[in-house]
């Protein structure tokens, strides 16, 4: 049964309203420094947000031409969640594709809102069709089948310094992609509207004029 991307649309919309620059800067006050993924990793379209819970997929290189990891990706595939993200770690592989048109559209049928891969994608002008959100360290035509395949997944994992568990929130949007723990998804909202709602009132003020040294004297940061 055909399911795609569904979840609580209104904490979607929420985090659509904000920005991960300002949640970079509440997990940093919180002493998370490290959930900022690679900056190579963007999205194919610029504007793109994505939020969701991360479904960790990990892999590696072929060590035989003829490895197909296709059936390995159907079981994978079925067990997707409404609302997830998949988030694959390719383990520094850089001579294929690990994500494509094909599995992000059997992933989108089981619920997945998008795709956040330290490795390859291909059939970029497809998913920018389908209108599904894919952040990527690079593009690539190349399959992976016989170069790389997938070897287990709802495990944790680490992207350089990030380590991101199954059922940690994904946030992304035109400045990259942010790891926020799962169980410190509320405070983190609650504090990231605190201070979109001050820089917002820091904008309006600018626009009428107001200096930057009063801006500092009344809210004390900018």
């Amino acid at each position: 049964m055909k399911k795609e991307c569904t979840m609580d649309n209104s904490l979607r919309d929420e985090w659509f309203g904000l920005q991960t620059a300002i949640v970079c800067d509440i997990l940093d006050t919180l002493g998370y420094r490290h959930q900022t993924l690679p900056w190579e990793i963007q999205a194919l379209v610029t504007g793109t947000k994505l939020f969701g819970q991360a479904f960790t997929i990990i892999g590696q290189p072929c060590t035989d031409d003829s490895e197909n990891d296709n059936a390995v990706r159907v079981d994978m595939l079925s067990q997707f969640t409404p609302g997830s993200i998949a988030v694959m770690s390719a383990v520094d592989n850089r001579n294929s594709a690990h994500w494509g048109e094909i599995t992000a559209l059997a992933a989108r049928n089981n619920g997945c809102c998008g795709a956040v891969v330290d490795g390859g994608t291909r059939d970029v002008g497809k998913l920018i069709e389908h209108k599904f959100p894919v952040f990527a360290r690079f593009r690539s035509p190349a399959a992976s089948t016989g170069r790389w395949s997938v070897k287990r997944w709802q495990v944790p994992i680490r992207v350089e310094d990030v380590n991101i568990n199954p059922g940690d929130y994904l946030f992304g949007d035109e400045d990259g992609v942010i790891a926020i723990p799962r169980d410190m998804m509320p405070q983190v909202l609650t504090l990231t509207k605190e201070k979109f709602n001050k820089e917002s009132g820091m904008r309006a003020e600018l626009a009428q004029g107001v200096t930057i040294t009063d801006i500092f004297k009344k809210y004390g940061h900018f």
